[in-house]
């Protein structure tokens, strides 16, 4: 039975503990639908569907999507990254974007 650790409101993240033998078992939970929720929104909205705009909103990624990207050896804080996390952002979790425009 899993023992409750931590919870972050903030992001939503419960984080857990689990002793199983001599092994303790972290694992990590968010979440997601509040954030799902506000995407559809804005992107229903289509405030971020200007090519124009000098900023704008493209997604939002949130811990437990950017864990998944780290195992692929992508980083949202190397450049050289982004055409391809945009990639499977679109294909893999559309519902995160805030544009129905294609980037990257």
């Amino acid at each position: 039975m899993p023992k409750f650790m931590d919870y972050n409101p903030t992001s939503g993240t419960w984080t857990q503990t689990e002793q199983h033998g001599d092994k303790l078992v972290i694992a990590r939970q968010q979440d997601v639908e509040p954030l799902l929720e506000k995407m559809q929104a804005i992107r229903n909205s289509g405030m971020n569907d200007s090519a124009r705009a000098a900023w704008h909103h493209v997604c939002s990624i949130p811990p437990v999507v950017e864990v998944e990207l780290k195992k692929r050896g992508l980083s949202l804080y190397r450049d050289d990254d982004l055409p391809k996390i945009y990639k499977i952002m679109r294909q893999e979790y559309p519902k995160l974007m805030a544009t129905n425009l294609k980037h990257g």
